[in-house]
């Protein structure tokens, strides 16, 4: 069998199923790709005319039936999940990254920034991977990544060495900027877990295969307090910069408003950006 016809047929059993994707696929087509290359170690740009032995067949095979009847995530499958253009590590201790402060991250937050920040917080880091992809964008920077979950800092390790970033990437257990210890920064990047655990049971299987990595220690973003007094995230952030000492300018807020536009605002996405590199 060539691998073309393998990807066919993985994509019309996937198609066939009640699955629900949204962890870096969002069809059954771009699925069987992710599932089928990479499972077999390949690049999405390799040869579909090549000839599949038993043995990546039999491989393929174990792992669909697992995508089908246990409804995992092929991300968590294959503990590889892209963001940015780069592979990350993944298992059950984080959420699979899905950021639109990815695609802005890659622009290097252009228009909105004119000289690049020196100091980045990535609050709330989970995997890791957007303190990553900060560190990349601007090389001549320092990143701290904070997270409450030590399970979720294990992950960010593993990414962050991957990368060979150990230098540039400082990892920090704090439950938002109690452990901060009064540093300021230029720019803070946030995609926090700000799914309710009441409406994380009525998400499909795929998105509570992950609920696990979020233990009682890392409840989602609107289920943290004391809130504000307008009930919302905004004015519990605006309370942390205080007693962090952060002096800076919002160009996005959580739960759901951002002046970086809509396709940032529906994701909980959090940019925040110093005034001395406006």
């Amino acid at each position: 069998m060539k691998l073309q016809e393998l990807l066919r047929q993985t994509e019309r059993r996937l198609a066939a199923a009640r699955l629900h994707y949204g962890h870096g696929t969002d069809n059954p087509r771009d699925e069987a790709a992710y599932l089928v290359l990479r499972g077999l170690g390949l690049a999405f740009e390799c040869d579909l005319e090549i000839e599949i032995t038993k043995l990546q067949s039999n491989r393929v095979e174990r792992l669909l039936r697992k995508r089908l009847h246990d409804r995992i995530p092929v991300a968590y499958l294959l503990n590889e999940a892209w963001l940015g253009g780069l592979p990350f590590y993944v298992d059950r201790r984080v959420i699979v990254p899905r950021s639109h402060l990815a695609e802005l991250l890659q622009l290097r937050l252009r228009p909105w920034l004119r000289r690049p920040p020196r100091r980045i917080l990535d609050l709330c880091t989970g995997s890791g991977c957007l303190a990553v992809l900060a560190a990349k964008a601007f090389p001549g920077a320092a990143v701290d990544a904070t997270d409450v979950s030590a399970a979720a800092l294990a992950v960010a390790a593993i990414n962050v060495k991957k990368f060979k970033l150990m230098q540039r990437i400082r990892l920090v257990r704090s439950e938002l900027f109690s452990a901060l210890q009064n540093r300021r920064y230029d720019l803070i990047v946030s995609n926090p877990p700000y799914v309710t655990t009441a409406s994380l049971r009525r998400l499909p299987p795929e998105y509570r295969y992950s609920s696990f990595s979020r233990p009682p220690e890392r409840p989602s973003f609107l289920e943290r307090g004391p809130r504000g007094p307008e009930g919302n995230d905004e004015h519990a952030l605006a309370r942390g910069e205080r007693q962090a000492g952060i002096r800076s300018s919002m160009l996005g807020c959580a739960a759901g408003r951002s002046n970086l536009g809509k396709q940032a605002s529906r994701h909980g996405d959090v940019v925040e950006v110093s005034k001395n590199v406006l």
